[in-house]
């Protein structure tokens, strides 16, 4: 991502809001690195290799368990600089 403050709008959506897997999968794979990490109070993704295909059965089970979800993004909060630690 160039800008994350205005590209989130757009790809928040796409993962939160996708109907076609396909969608689902191509954001997946254009918006995250093949390591990524994720924190999330309900599940968290060590960074590692292939770690984002972990990802994506998350956001897969959410799309099936929510169908319908429509992620409308209001406001976003304040970006930390790289490398900051996540508290």
């Amino acid at each position: 991502m160039e800008n994350p403050e205005h590209d989130l709008y757009r790809v928040l959506p796409l993962l939160l809001s996708s109907k076609d897997p396909a969608v689902l999968h191509k954001a997946v794979e254009r918006f995250f690195t093949p390591d990524v990490s994720f924190r999330h109070p309900l599940r968290v993704v060590k960074s590692g290799p292939n770690s984002r295909q972990t990802l994506l059965g998350i956001y897969e089970w959410y799309r099936i368990v929510g169908p319908g979800t429509v992620a409308i993004i209001d406001e976003l909060g304040e970006f930390a600089p790289p490398g900051t630690p996540i508290t």
